[in-house]
């Protein structure tokens, strides 16, 4: 599956047939030696920025909403670590909500009483 960095997922095969299941969806991070093009570097932040701000729109326009991580993933095409890094940020930014059970929806602060 593709992220929103436009990369392979990092997802691979065991090469050892020995190790069976246990190497079967290992997530291995890559490391490039060449530098960067800074092109690239730019369109990748633009296509995070881009990512967030459908993802904070779909809950604005949505009051009721609720996504769980799957369900973030179809709605809005991405991978899951990417789902999740996008949720939690806007967690973090104070724009949803996230319960015990890993279910975003739009934080709706209480109102001060005067």
């Amino acid at each position: 599956m593709m992220t929103a960095f436009g990369e392979n997922d990092g997802q691979r095969e065991c090469a050892d047939p020995a190790m069976g299941a246990m190497c079967e969806g290992t997530r291995v991070a890559r490391r490039s030696n060449v530098a960067e093009n800074p092109t690239s570097i730019a369109e990748r932040r633009r296509r995070i920025e881009d990512l967030v701000m459908q993802i904070e729109s779909e809950f604005l326009e949505t009051p009721g909403l609720k996504l769980t991580i799957p369900e973030g993933q179809r709605r809005f095409g991405v991978d899951e670590i990417t789902c999740v890094a996008v949720l939690d940020a806007l967690v973090d930014s104070a724009v949803l909500v996230k319960t015990r059970d890993r279910v975003y929806a739009r934080l709706f602060p209480h109102a001060v009483a005067a």
